[in-house]
C-alpha cells in the first residue's frame, strides 16, 4: 500500500496541509521543517546509507534501533492484542489504521518478547515472531545473548553457577495488562554467522497444540514507499541524542508491546536489505516489518541509525535461510570454522575453463605473479597435460607445492570501485581437478581438530565485477582446497583479521585498485600433522598505486607457532609485524618483481636476517609504515 512518502504528494494536498497547520502550527522544527511532520526526511541519502550497510563501511556494532522522524511516525500502545486508532494525531494515520485494524489485530498475538531466566543481568533481550507454527524468528544479536554454537549445533549458554539459561517468549507484556502468555524456547535451531544475515531461528514448546497462534506469513514483493507497521518491545535507549523526543513519543513508558507505523524508504537493488522509518528502540530487535494492508511480513528489523534510517532483512532472505535450515536440516558454517561434514562440491576441468586469474597489468605498473627459486621450482605442481604451474580462478591465481600439497603463493586483484558485499552462504569446498589429487590436501586434514580451513585469498577480496552475479561467482570461487591452508582457529583474530578488514575497507572507501599476495612460510622447524607440513607463519604483501605512475608495497608476517604445540587446546597472544618485502622473499624462496621490491615502504631498512632485521610491530593500524 503506497501512502505519502514523497513530500510533493503532501504539499499539494490542501486538506492535509490544513490539518498539519492545525495540529502542529505552533511547534518549531528547526532541524526538519514541515517534511518531518509527514515523515519525509529529504536530508538523508538513503542510497548512500544503503551502500554503507551493503559494503560494511560502518561498524555494525555501533548501529541501534532508532527514532528516524521525531514527528509523523506515531507509536501506539497495545492492550489486549488491540490498539486505539484515534491515538495518532494526524487523521490520515487514523484513517489508514481504522481500515486495517482488523487485520493488524490478527498478527499482534503472534509477536512476543524474548525473556531469560538465569542470566546475571538481562531479564529480556528482544522481540521474536511466530513462523510456520513452531518456530520463532529473531535477530542473531538477540540469540547470541543466551545461545552459542557448539560443533554442529547450538546450545544455551551457562552462568557462573554452570546453569544453562532458560529462554521463554511472552506474547503479551502489554501496558497495564498483568496477564502473561509465555512459552518455553526448547531449541536454538540456527544462528547466522557474523558474515551472514542478522537472523536466528528458535523452536517453541507448546503446552497444547490447540493453543497455537496463527503464524505470520511472508510477503512475496518488496517496493519503496509501501506503508508498513512494526510490532515489538521498544526499550529506553540511553545512547540517544534526542532524549526529550524519546520520552515524548513513548510517554516515558518502555519495555511493553507497541505498534509503530511508517514507510519503506529504500530497497537494496540486490534485495539484500531495505531501509524503513518506523519509530523503534533497542528492544525492537527481531520485530517483523509488515505490510499494513495485507499484514504479510516484508522483513526482519535488525538495526538503525538515529534520524537516518532503520534496516531490515527482506522476506525473500528469511525464506531462503529458513528453508535451508529447517527444511534441509543443515547448518550454515561461519568463515574459517571447522566442520568435518563440510560438503564437497564436485567440479570438472570444463567448469573451470576460461578463468583468467590474476591480472599483472592491474595497476600503474606491471606487478607479476611471483617467481620461484630453482630449488623451489622442482616441487611446483603442474596442470594435467601441461607444463603450466599457475591455477587461475576468478580475479586471483595460485601456485601449489606438489610435495607439501599446499599453496606456495596466491595473488588477487581487488577493485574498490566494483566491489560488492556478498553474504556468505553454505561452504562448498572443492578439490581442483586440474592437478592430481595427490598434489593437494582436502578435508582429511581438517577433521576433528582446531585447524580452520584458512582462506589465503579471502572470499570477500575477489568479490567484484560489473554485476552482482560476477562478484558472487568470484567470491564462491575462493572455496577450493588449493586456496586453503591449515590455520589455527585463533590465528584469524585481532590484528591479523583487522588488518585484512582494514585493507579491504580502505580499498573500497577510496575506490582504489590493489593487488594482495599471500602465502605460508615453510621452515625446517615446522611440525607435521597427518603427514602434512604445518607452516608456523604466513605472509601478506599489498601493492597499490602511488600517484598516476608509481606503486608502493608493504609486507606483513604473522606466526601461529605459539598454538601448534597443542592443537587440541591452546591459549596465548600473537603478534603481527610489518617487514621488508625482501625478507618475505628470503624466507619463502619466492622471487618478487624488481618494481615491487624497489617500491617497498621499508626498503631502506632491508638488512639480512642475520645482520639484525628491523621489524615493525603492528598493534594499531597507525603503526603501518607507508
Amino acid at each position: 500500500m503506497k501512502a505519502f512518502n514523497l513530500s510533493q504528494r503532501i504539499i499539494n494536498n490542501d486538506k492535509i496541509l490544513a490539518e498539519m497547520e492545525n495540529k502542529f502550527g505552533n511547534m518549531e522544527f528547526p532541524q526538519f521543517g514541515h517534511t518531518a511532520i509527514i515523515g519525509d526526511n529529504d536530508d538523508v541519502d538513503f542510497k548512500k546509507l544503503g551502500e554503507q550497510l551493503n559494503s560494511r563501511n560502518f561498524d555494525l556494532n555501533d548501529v541501534q534501533e532508532a527514532i528516524i522522524n521525531v514527528i509523523g511516525r506515531p507509536v501506539l500502545e497495545i492492550r489486549n492484542d488491540s490498539f486505539d486508532v484515534n491515538e495518532p494525531e494526524l487523521d490520515f494515520w487514523k484513517d489508514i489504521l481504522k481500515r486495517n485494524k482488523k487485520g493488524l489485530t490478527k498478527v499482534i498475538p503472534s509477536i512476543g518478547r524474548i525473556e531469560l531466566e538465569g542470566h546475571p543481568s538481562l531479564d529480556w533481550v528482544g522481540t521474536g515472531w511466530l513462523y510456520q507454527d513452531d518456530y520463532i524468528i529473531t535477530n542473531r544479536h538477540v540469540a547470541q545473548e543466551f545461545a552459542k554454537r557448539l560443533g554442529e549445533k547450538f546450545v544455551f549458554k551457562r552462568n557462573f553457577l554452570n546453569e544453562a539459561y532458560t529462554c521463554y517468549i511472552d506474547f503479551k507484556e502489554e501496558l497495564n495488562i498483568p496477564t502473561s502468555r509465555s512459552y518455553a524456547i526448547g531449541k536454538v535451531l540456527h544462528i547466522e554467522p557474523e558474515s551472514g544475515y542478522d537472523m536466528a531461528i528458535l523452536q517453541i514448546v507448546w503446552d497444547d497444540n490447540n493453543k497455537k497462534f496463527p503464524s505470520l506469513e511472508l510477503a512475496n514483493k518488496l517496493a519503496m514507499d509501501e506503508t508498513i507497521a512494526t510490532i515489538g518491545y521498544p526499550a529506553r535507549d540511553s545512547r540517544t541524542k534526542i532524549s526529550e523526543d524519546q520520552i515524548r513519543i513513548f510517554s516515558d513508558v518502555f519495555d511493553k508491546k507497541r505498534l509503530a507505523v511508517g514507510e519503506i524508504d529504500y530497497v537494496d537493488p540486490d534485495k539484500q536489505f531495505f531501509i524503513h522509518d518506523c519509530t523503534t528502540l533497542g528492544g525492537n530487535s527481531g520485530s517483523p516489518i509488515v505490510d499494513i494492508e495485507t499484514q504479510k511480513v516484508y522483513g526482519l528489523h535488525f538495526a538503525g541509525r538515529e534520524l537516518q534510517g532503520n534496516f531490515a532483512i527482506p522476506a525473500i532472505i528469511i525464506d531462503r535461510v529458513f528453508k535451508s535450515i529447517v527444511t534441509k536440516k543443515h547448518f550454515a558454517i561461519s568463515e574459517g570454522e571447522s566442520n568435518s561434514s563440510m560438503e564437497l562440491e564436485k567440479i570438472s576441468q570444463e567448469d573451470l575453463r576460461g578463468r583468467k586469474g590474476f591480472d599483472e597489468d592491474f595497476l600503474n605498473k606491471k606487478t607479476p605473479f611471483p617467481g620461484v627459486s630453482k630449488e623451489l621450482e622442482k616441487e611446483l605442481a603442474q596442470l594435467k597435460n601441461s607444463k603450466h604451474t599457475k591455477l587461475d580462478y576468478l580475479n586471483y591465481s595460485v601456485v601449489m607445492s606438489k610435495k607439501k600439497r599446499l599453496a606456495l603463493a596466491t595473488a588477487v586483484n581487488i577493485d574498490g570501485t566494483l566491489w560488492r558485499h556478498i553474504t556468505r552462504g553454505r561452504d562448498k569446498w572443492s578439490n581442483d581437478p586440474r592437478i592430481k589429487p595427490s598434489e593437494q590436501v582436502g578435508n582429511e586434514l581438517y577433521k576433528y581438530n582446531n585447524f580452520d580451513r584458512g582462506h589465503l585469498v579471502r572470499r570477500m577480496d575477489p568479490a567484484w565485477g560489473t554485476s552482482y552475479q560476477k562478484a558472487k561467482d568470484a567470491s564462491e570461487d575462493t572455496f577450493f582446497y588449493t586456496n586453503c591452508a591449515p590455520q589455527h582457529k585463533n590465528l584469524n583474530q585481532k590484528i591479523w583479521l583487522g588488518l585484512e578488514e582494514y585493507i579491504l575497507s580502505k580499498t573500497v572507501d577510496n575506490g582504489m585498485k590493489i593487488c594482495v599476495y599471500n602465502g605460508p612460510i615453510f621452515s625446517d622447524t615446522d611440525m607435521f600433522y597427518r603427514d602434512i607440513q604445518i607452516p608456523e607463519s604466513f605472509w601478506k604483501l599489498v601493492v597499490a598505486n602511488k600517484g598516476n605512475n608509481g606503486i608502493y608495497s608493504t609486507a606483513y608476517i604473522l606466526s601461529q607457532k605459539k598454538w601448534l604445540d597443542d592443537i587440541e587446546f591452546v591459549f596465548g597472544q600473537y603478534e603481527t609485524y610489518q617487514v621488508p618485502v625482501a625478507f618475505v622473499q628470503e624466507q619463502t624462496g619466492l622471487v618478487f618483481d624488481k618494481e615491487i621490491l624497489d617500491s617497498d615502504a621499508m626498503a631502506s631498512i632491508t638488512e639480512s636476517l642475520h645482520m639484525g632485521l628491523r621489524m615493525n610491530q603492528i598493534n594499531e593500524f597507525e603503526h603501518i609504515v607507508v
